[in-house]
């Protein structure tokens, strides 16, 4: 996680989860296994903070168009997506290669279907 972010509606920064004494990871670990047992996440890790960001340096900032969001989250819930991710990865990715490799086939089918 990059330190210098912004932190989400906690008030909790990357540095602070960084430099925190090493109990910090014993408790994040019974947190999310506790999350993870009961199916349960805390609520806050749902809220966010709405950014608008100018899409680039020359664009005029009365023009709503040059805008695009951003949600601030907080940085406890994304270490926990990243654990998550880490965890069951390879069940995501199997999922999205088999619904590629549907939309192919059906593509393909359809193809052949139109062109006969």
């Amino acid at each position: 996680m990059k330190l210098g972010k912004a932190p989400g509606i906690d008030g909790i920064e990357a540095a602070h989860l960084r430099y925190a004494h090493p109990r910090i990871c014993v408790i994040l670990a019974i947190l999310f296994n506790v999350m993870i047992i009961h199916g349960v996440v805390p609520s806050m890790f749902g809220l966010g903070i709405a950014v608008p960001l100018i899409e680039g340096h020359n664009l005029d900032n009365s023009i709503s168009e040059n805008y695009r969001g951003i949600t601030l989250s907080t940085h406890i819930s994304k270490i926990f997506e990243m654990c998550i991710l880490d965890l069951y990865s390879h069940h995501f990715l199997v999922n999205l290669f088999s619904n590629i490799l549907l939309t192919l086939i059906v593509n393909q089918i359809c193809y052949t279907v139109a062109m006969s």
